[in-house]
């Protein structure tokens, strides 16, 4: 469980791509989720978001910028639709296992077993391919903070005199913290 959340953490941090200006107005994040049904919705939500094509995706974190609320709502319908269609197949397996224990026709046994094996085989190839795509993710992420580590050394001795000049003329410690922008002081 927490490798999903640490994995859900790690791919929602990337929605907005780095050197995005954030707008300005912008509400503060929906709190965290209180029941268990909320839980198993929000991780719905973040399980059809990656599943979405990379052109969708791209308008839906237009459209969560735009629209929280409608984004909310149209991700909501799509987590909702997977996880129903998660227990319906789930039951369907049930239904299928419980028939093949239950069956003494070798043939229809046979037949279930195959059924059985390509609903599982299915759910393991689908499982396996929603990580690949996480590990993409990841991937373009890491080349990205690569590459802004990258700028930041090149430009570096500039950074510093730039910093020294600062601290010189009396400017305000950059490095001190400051207040959060969407946070009331």
């Amino acid at each position: 469980m927490k490798k999903w959340l640490l994995l859900i953490a790690f791919c929602c941090a990337g929605l907005i791509p780095a050197g995005a200006e954030e707008p300005e107005n912008v509400p503060p994040p929906p709190p965290p989720p209180k029941s268990e049904k909320e839980r198993r919705t929000s991780f719905a939500i973040w399980r059809a978001f990656s599943s979405l094509p990379e052109k969708e995706r791209r308008e839906m974190v237009k459209l969560q910028r735009t629209d929280p609320e409608k984004f909310r709502k149209v991700m909501t319908e799509k987590g909702e639709a997977l996880l129903k269609a998660d227990r319906d197949r789930l039951i369907e397996l049930r239904s299928m296992v419980a028939e093949y224990i239950s069956t003494a026709d070798s043939d229809r046994r046979e037949e279930l077993y195959k059924k059985i094996e390509a609903n599982v085989r299915f759910d393991y190839f689908k499982r396996l391919e929603e990580n690949r795509r996480h590990l993409e993710e990841m991937k373009r992420r890491a080349r990205g903070l690569e590459a802004e580590l990258n700028k930041r050394e090149k430009n570096a001795e500039a950074a510093i005199k730039a910093r020294i000049d600062a601290i010189l003329r009396g400017d305000p410690d950059p490095e001190a913290p400051r207040p959060h922008p969407r946070r009331k002081k």
